[in-house]
């Protein structure tokens, strides 16, 4: 497991991780617990393991996201990303059934819906160029907010 980035601000770049260690191992879970809009933003596409080109000598990925850091999402939701048809056919390759069976020994019997409504909502909100240009926005908010506040960028 990977701490994609961390409180402090430090973001890995994805590639160079998969680079070092993945020939250690069948699937390297990346925890982007404090990140998860890295694949929005053109400067950090690097550091999203969403956005890895993989070859077969490549171990899968797995990506947990805290959703609230996208927006849209409740504090208490998470997702789980797997990107792994690149090793289908291979024996180290995990199936959705194991997958989801994993899972569903975890979760909730009493799960509470507007959770999920609202990682529907989220996801809606960045399909295709929409959550692009929200985090460009979001960016040049934060880039300008920065400059009115230093006393060398006036």
């Amino acid at each position: 497991m990977i701490q994609l980035g961390t409180y402090d601000g430090t973001v890995y770049n994805a590639r160079q991780v998969v680079d070092k260690i993945g020939h250690l191992c069948d699937y390297i879970l990346f925890d982007s617990a404090w990140v998860g809009y890295e694949q929005f933003i053109p400067m950090m596409a690097d550091c999203s393991p969403l956005l890895l080109e993989l070859t077969p000598d490549d171990p899968g990925i797995f990506v947990t996201q805290s959703v609230h850091k996208q927006q849209a999402g409740f504090s208490q939701t998470s997702q789980i990303h797997k990107k792994d048809n690149h090793l289908r056919g291979q024996a180290r390759f995990c199936p959705h059934k194991r997958l989801n069976n994993a899972f569903m020994l975890h979760a909730s019997t009493s799960p509470f819906y507007p959770l999920f409504a609202a990682l529907d909502v989220n996801a809606k909100i960045h399909e295709g160029e929409s959550g692009r240009r929200l985090w460009a926005e979001c960016v040049a908010l934060g880039m300008r907010r920065a400059k009115r506040s230093s006393p060398t960028a006036r």
